[in-house]
């Protein structure tokens, strides 16, 4: 199971403001939906802007698609399911954001 920690939260939320600046508007004020998440780290921002807050874009899609889930918590299945991954490749990276604080792993 993996878990968005405090830590993995603050970074997404951070890569959204740095790009929409919270939430963007029309010239009329009204809000506007932010675009769709498929932009993945584009829509955060550049690679180099997420180098700058030590996140890469592999790093960006795995906490903000657990942030998209209610709890902030997915199996590692359903995570690499979700995000078009092989478990063996999901799982060694997971490993490595929990050692860096991002997430949370504890059994299935």
């Amino acid at each position: 199971m993996l878990l968005l920690v405090e830590k993995g939260q603050a970074e997404v939320a951070a890569c959204h403001r740095h790009q929409f600046d919270s939430r963007l508007r029309d010239p009329l004020g009204d809000r506007v939906e932010p675009p769709p998440r498929d932009c993945r780290a584009q829509c955060a921002g550049s690679a180099r802007d997420l180098a700058e807050r030590g996140l890469s874009e592999a790093d960006y899609e795995v906490l903000s698609t657990l942030s998209e889930r209610p709890g902030n918590t997915r199996s590692l299945g359903e995570q690499a399911d979700k995000m078009g991954w092989s478990r063996s490749r999901l799982s060694p990276h997971a490993t490595r954001m929990e050692a860096r604080g991002l997430l949370r792993r504890s059994p299935d």
